[in-house]
């Protein structure tokens, strides 16, 4: 499938009965260099153009004077849109273009007339005013040079499609009821290029000198130029006034601003200080908590393990922990506990059977015998 890529391109006016709108003439085009996205530009592909990148297209004033019939009977659209027989999008079809299509350097010109009555109600406000024409060309990327302003290529075999009626249009403010301005990925405008060896005078007084010089041939031969100059110079100076009132009154605006981002900021601070403060407590508090509760089941541990170990060992004394009541016990009861974990003693201590019921006596030393405990005790006889 072939896509076809359109460039999108300002009068004395007067009402039919019908209420429609003609312009007896009216610029929609015009010899100028203008800026243009690589993906806007035919067989950009093959040409080898980025499409983000802007080049500038001149629209050449002899291959618009070529035109001029294929501009004849063009569709008026409320928006730029390619038409066809088979796709006139008849909806947005909002007038026609006439058919005395002529070109006079360096402008396109041709009759109008506007049917709908929105789109004359744009244009009569200035919502919608400037004139911007879709056509197909051929793109010859060949720099050069044109009134001062260089180009990366040209517009050739230049054929009208569509006149559309837009806010700004890409040929000036000259065409009005003009080639829609391209915007950028943010939405920007992109600027035509600059003219070369433009310079702004260099003084207040330069400028005025300047001034003067054009003015001079329209006043009176004996036009006093030293008064001319000097109410010049009162009127700028009166404007100079009003920029330094403006400038003040950005300045106290920006002034306002900043004191109260800082007094929002010095309140965001405060509000940050309270909440940590408020997040310190609670933190402190459920330490505090959390250590008492740990001290309280240590607590019932320690009592848990006594009530256990007395039927082994009897009362314990002077031990502050549930594990060392039950090393205790154990290694009273001859049981290794070495490489056991702590959590292991509990189940250990019930595997000790109890001796004839009675509690065991706790000693220094083991003691299985009563010949063990006294020694002499085998030297006395039976009477």
């Amino acid at each position: 499938m072939t896509v076809i890529r359109y460039a999108f391109d300002r009068s004395a006016r007067s009402f039919d009965e019908n209420g429609h709108l003609h312009v007896e003439v009216t610029n929609i085009s015009k010899a100028a260099v203008n800026p243009y996205y690589g993906r806007e530009i035919p067989r950009s592909e093959e040409l080898g153009l980025m499409p983000d990148k802007v080049y500038n297209l001149l629209r050449d004033p002899s291959e618009l004077a070529k035109s001029v019939d294929s501009f004849n009977g063009l569709p008026v659209m409320d928006v730029h849109i390619p038409v066809s027989a088979d796709d006139s999008h008849r909806e947005r079809i909002v007038g026609t273009t006439g058919t005395g299509t002529v070109f006079e350097h360096p402008y396109l010109k041709t009759p109008m007339v506007i049917w709908d009555g929105d789109a004359i109600k744009g244009i009569e406000t200035g919502e919608k005013r400037q004139l911007s024409c879709g056509y197909r060309y051929d793109a010859d990327m060949t720099p050069g040079e044109y009134e001062g302003v260089s180009y990366d290529g040209v517009m050739r075999n230049i054929k009208g499609n569509h006149v559309a009626l837009v806010e700004v249009g890409r040929a000036g403010s000259d065409v009005i009821v003009n080639d829609s301005k391209p915007t950028n990925s943010k939405g920007a405008a992109v600027s035509a290029p600059k003219l070369k060896g433009l310079k702004m005078p260099a003084t207040k007084e330069a400028a005025l000198d300047a001034v003067l010089a054009k003015l001079k041939p329209f006043l009176a031969a004996d036009a006093d130029m030293d008064k001319v100059k000097d109410c010049m110079s009162q009127d700028d100076d009166d404007m100079d006034d009003d920029d330094e009132d403006e400038d003040e009154a950005k300045k106290k605006a920006a002034a306002d601003k900043k004191a109260k981002d800082d007094a929002e900021e010095e309140a965001k601070k405060r509000a940050d200080a309270d909440k940590s403060k408020d997040d310190d407590k609670k933190a402190m508090d459920a330490a505090i908590k959390a250590a008492t509760d740990k001290v309280k089941a240590d607590m019932i541990a320690v009592r848990e393990a006594e009530r256990v170990v007395l039927p082994l060992v009897g009362h314990v004394h002077g031990m502050d922990s549930a594990e060392a009541i039950y090393a205790y016990a154990l290694k009273q009861h001859g049981v290794d506990t070495t490489n056991v974990h702590p959590s292991a003693f509990p189940a250990l201590i019930k595997t000790i059977g109890r001796s004839n019921g009675a509690p065991a006596m706790a000693t220094d030393a083991s003691a299985k015998t009563l010949a063990d405990l006294v020694p002499s005790i085998n030297r006395v006889r039976k009477a």
